[in-house]
């Protein structure tokens, strides 16, 4: 009987063995889907194992191009947790996470693959026992991010119409050797890191590089576009740019003569309104990208030769296009001066006229007297006579009366009398005005007893 036991014994021992369980994976915070995080130097670097077992967690890390290096433990449930260097701090807080914290040295204690790793066992008495693991993994990188650019210009070229930027990126570092820059244009993204460069600061080596890019075409729209640059390792877009475009109007003429005489110079300037970048102006079939047309000694061979002024701005192709024409008449030297004398003559003969004009006004209204108007009855025209002789006697004046007495309509009658004398005999003459009055007022008073007699 007993000999029965023990071979049973024997046999579930042979039959009986261990096996392992691959369990569930512990998220490590904060890798990204692709397993990778990155770890700031100039601070702390922090990670959680979570989802871990009610059992004991361990920490590892394998360094880049060295073996799996052992950090320490931490036990269940709420135990103590032991680093094995004082580059590390082991926390377990909660049951289900363990939190690793690196302060110092990263480069040379974290940079590689970090790990957490949890595994337990369970018996089946007399049949098999189990081995289950639970692991955590996440890449780190170590990085020094750019956080120092300089030197930064954006420039238009209106040769090519394109646009260009750089900048100087001081100061960076990462583990994995993976360095990058992007500018983010209006028509996109594009990379451009240039000149890789490595320099030694406080016994610690950093990269430098130029972020640049070229070529790229020039926006047509009116606006400000902007242009900015994002750096790998950094920390968000590093620095932002713009530029101003504006169309410009119509180009115009300036200082171009129409008439031009042979031997003479020309300089006719193309003129284009204020735009962003400039615009560029050539004469056809003259000169190049210069705005001025500079003829030397034109000839009559010359004359009605016309030059075309394009302006370009965006562009070379006809959208991009516009024109203005310059035609020239050139005359002969003789004919210039013949066309002189023939503006003086004009000049001198309308000097004459108008100077004609003025003397006959003034003479017109020199000639021209005061005018006299005065009611009498109906007379003859020998009865008249005799008024007009009492008339002069009464102003006792040595005076012509050149008066013409027309046949009126009316009982009016007009003088009018041109009295001859000098300024000097004004006042005299005001007193004799006096007395003439008094004169004039028995005159009528003859004339009326003169009516009567003849009534």
């Amino acid at each position: 009987m007993l000999n029965t036991i023990l071979l049973l014994y024997f046999f579930l021992k042979l039959t009986s063995g261990q096996s392992t369980l691959q369990g569930h994976p512990m998220p490590i915070i904060p890798c990204d889907a692709n397993g990778w995080t990155d770890a700031d130097e100039t601070r702390p670097f922090v990670v959680k194992c979570t989802d871990i077992p009610s059992s004991d967690a361990y920490w590892s890390v394998s360094l880049i191009n060295r073996s799996a290096r052992s950090i320490g433990k931490c036990p269940s449930p709420l135990s103590p947790c032991s680093a094995n260097s004082s580059d590390y701090t082991l926390t377990r807080t909660q049951v289900n996470v363990s939190t690793l914290t690196v302060k110092q040295n990263h480069r040379s204690s974290i940079a590689g693959t970090v790990k957490c790793h949890v595994e337990y066992w369970s018996y089946v008495p007399l049949v098999t026992s189990t081995k289950t693991v639970h692991d955590g993994s996440c890449n780190v990188r170590v990085v020094y991010p750019a956080i120092s650019v300089s030197n930064c210009p954006n420039e238009v070229d209106n040769r090519n119409w394109t646009v260009s930027g750089s900048c100087e990126v001081d100061k960076m570092y990462a583990s994995d050797g993976h360095y990058g820059c992007q500018w983010i244009v209006p028509a996109g993204t594009t990379n451009g890191l240039r000149s890789l460069s490595t320099f030694t600061d406080d016994n610690t080596k950093y990269k430098r590089a130029t972020c640049s890019f070229s070529g790229l075409p020039m926006p047509t729209t009116d606006g400000i576009h902007d242009y900015r640059m994002t750096v790998n390792p950094g920390q968000g877009i590093l620095r932002g740019r713009s530029i101003e475009i504006k169309h410009p109007g119509d180009p115009t003429l300036q200082d171009c003569p129409l008439v031009i005489t042979e031997g003479d110079d020309v300089k006719c300037t193309c003129q284009h309104s204020a735009s962003s970048p400039p615009a560029l102006v050539t004469w056809f079939p003259e000169t190049d990208f210069n705005r001025v047309l500079h003829l030397q000694k034109v000839n009559m061979t010359m004359n009605g030769s016309s030059y075309v002024c394009t302006q370009y701005w965006g562009g070379y192709t006809s959208d991009f296009q516009k024109k203005i024409t310059y035609t020239m008449h050139v005359v002969a030297r003789s004919d210039k001066v013949s066309a002189l004398i023939a503006e003086i003559i004009g000049g001198v003969v309308t000097i004459v006229v108008v100077v004609l004009i003025v003397v006959s006004v003034c003479i017109w209204i020199k000639r021209c007297g005061p005018v006299y108007t005065w009611p009498i009855p109906r007379r003859s025209q020998e009865e008249d006579s005799h008024a007009y002789s009492d008339v002069a006697s009464a102003l006792g004046e040595n005076t012509d009366f050149p008066g013409k007495v027309n046949e009126h309509l009316s009982e009016s009658y007009v003088c009018v009398m041109e009295v001859v004398g000098d300024d000097d005999d004004d006042d005299d003459d005001d007193d004799d005005d006096d007395d003439d009055d008094d004169d004039d007022d028995d005159d009528d008073d003859d004339d009326d007893d003169d009516d009567d007699e003849e009534e």
